[in-house]
């Protein structure tokens, strides 16, 4: 439940705050001037471009499985060296996976989230596929999640790593509500959140983005250090 209201609370902050500042528009995305937008189904490119990095996951995947079955961390000789080389690289390659999803649905480009936030009443080029990008993306998600609560209830250890990271935070408080509110005001402003701003930063290294990205760092170091200082 958390969960959902964070995002419900994230998502109607984002398509008001976008619609009342006319996004798409502000950031030069779309003039009066330009048609609506038509839905075009992806080219072989693209199934070709996932199935690589499907492919190439699934691989590196394996090749960390095996090298921890070589030598498995809880054991007595372990090298602490090894094992954390291991998680760092169980790591890296779901971020480097992430971010090439992130970039083949197209939630890395500013137009095309500002599209989808600028309200559907009121915008002739309100853009729908994030809508699919979202609702497939669950479907997976959904299926490792209740594989790994069960693997955890079983006290099976985990595949790649050394812990879960399962949320136990159920709590739903005005910290959870604002937080989100001003998550989805920001996405709203700029057509882009933390993980597609990183991405952007690192492909397309324009003002704006490292503009976003220094603010997002500093909001975050700013609210640590509040955080720590109140404690």
């Amino acid at each position: 439940p958390r969960s959902i209201v964070a995002t419900v609370t994230f998502m109607a902050a984002g398509v008001a705050t976008a619609t009342a500042t006319k996004s798409m528009h502000a950031l030069g995305y779309v003039t009066a001037n330009t048609p609506p937008i038509a839905f075009a189904a992806p080219g072989a490119a693209f199934y070709l471009d996932a199935a690589v990095v499907a492919g190439t996951a699934a691989a590196l995947y394996g090749a960390i499985a095996v090298a921890k079955g070589m030598l498995p961390c809880k054991k007595d000789n372990a090298d602490p060296a090894y094992c954390s080389a291991l998680e760092f690289a169980t790591e890296f390659v779901s971020g480097a996976t992430f971010a090439a999803g992130l970039g083949l649905s197209g939630m890395t480009s500013g137009a095309k989230v500002a599209g989808f936030l600028d309200s559907p009443l009121i915008s002739k080029t309100w853009d729908a596929s994030l809508m699919f990008v979202m609702g497939v993306a669950l479907v997976p998600l959904t299926g490792v999640m209740m594989m790994i609560k069960q693997r955890s209830k079983e006290q099976k250890p985990p595949l790649l790593t050394s812990k879960y990271a399962i949320p136990t935070n159920s709590t739903i408080d005005a910290k959870l509500l604002t937080g989100a509110a001003l998550f989805g005001a920001g996405w709203g402003l700029y057509g882009a959140c933390p993980g597609p701003a990183i991405v952007q930063a690192a492909a397309q290294p324009g003002v704006n983005t490292l503009g976003f990205v220094a603010a997002m760092m500093a909001g975050q170091v700013a609210y640590e250090n509040a955080m720590s200082s109140s404690s």
